[in-house]
């Protein structure tokens, strides 16, 4: 956001001692401190794009490096705060500021939250099967539940949300390809690269009677792969009972759309 070029200002100053945390001169150990920030705010985001699998949370620690750096710099350059010099500049300050305060509402309430609020819904759900537990403070609940996640790995919270041991939940896997060799590890593709290849022949080959996994109570989906499941899975066996917006834009096309919840129909359906 606005920071950024605040940011690469002060690496460029701690490295080369000219690093003003304010107006005032800057004392030697402060100096020191910066330095070593700067060297690290380069060094991490350089080795980590030597290896082949990246994402963006690798470098969410130094963010809060970055921060502290560009404090010093934006702190002189809009001196004094909050009201600047000059009026461009109280503009320029006004403005990133409505940046920074839209970017926090957009990305903590609106972005992604639909891949959030379906766990207090699923809890909800589990507690109102369960209302003597939840009264009483039991540990352990008479009701079960069983839930099947069909999304890319890591796409929501899990346990640390859904909370309850008796909700009986499973989703695609995505382990490591550890102790392959190397031509093998350049073929590997985990359980969620082989049920986005083709989810119908997945479904077939491991949802059913006797097979890897049974038709749970809940599905959860993005609305990207409604289609092909309304398609895949046994007529009559679900019904939308649930769903909420989830993003704006996403860069992974597998969890573009709603977050969608399908429920077992109460009427008994007979499935192979």
């Amino acid at each position: 956001m606005p920071t950024l070029p605040f940011a690469l200002i002060a690496i460029y100053q701690a490295l080369t001692n000219r690093l003003q945390v304010s107006p005032t001169t800057t004392p030697p150990p402060a100096t020191t401190i910066t330095r070593s920030l700067a060297i690290i705010a380069l060094a991490l985001p350089s080795i980590l794009s030597l290896i082949s699998h990246k994402e963006v949370r690798f470098i969410y620690p130094i963010f809060p490096i970055l921060t502290i750096l560009s404090a010093g710099p934006i702190a002189s350059f809009f001196h004094p705060i909050p009201h600047p010099s000059s009026k461009p500049k109280c503009y320029l300050l006004y403005t990133f500021l409505l940046c920074n305060i839209t970017a926090a509402i957009m990305l903590g309430y609106v972005q992604n939250s639909g891949v959030k609020s379906v766990h207090y819904w699923l809890r909800s759900e589990f507690e109102a099967k369960n209302p003597t537990m939840v009264q009483s403070g039991e540990t352990h609940a008479l009701n079960h539940t069983t839930l099947g996640v069909l999304m890319p790995c890591h796409s929501i919270p899990w346990r640390s949300h859904l909370v309850y041991p008796e909700i009986e939940a499973w989703a695609l896997t995505c382990e490591p390809p550890i102790g392959l060799s190397t031509e093998a590890k350049t073929e590997y593709f985990d359980e969620a690269d082989i049920f986005y290849q083709d989810p119908a022949m997945w479904l077939a080959a491991n949802m059913g009677v006797g097979r890897a996994r049974e038709w749970p109570e809940y599905l959860v989906f993005f609305g990207q792969l409604e289609e092909e499941l309304a398609r895949s899975v046994p007529r009559g066996l679900y019904e939308e009972c649930w769903r909420r917006f989830n993003s704006v834009w996403h860069d992974d096309w597998r969890r573009v759309g709603d977050v969608v919840v399908w429920c077992r129909q109460r009427s008994p359906v007979r499935v192979e």
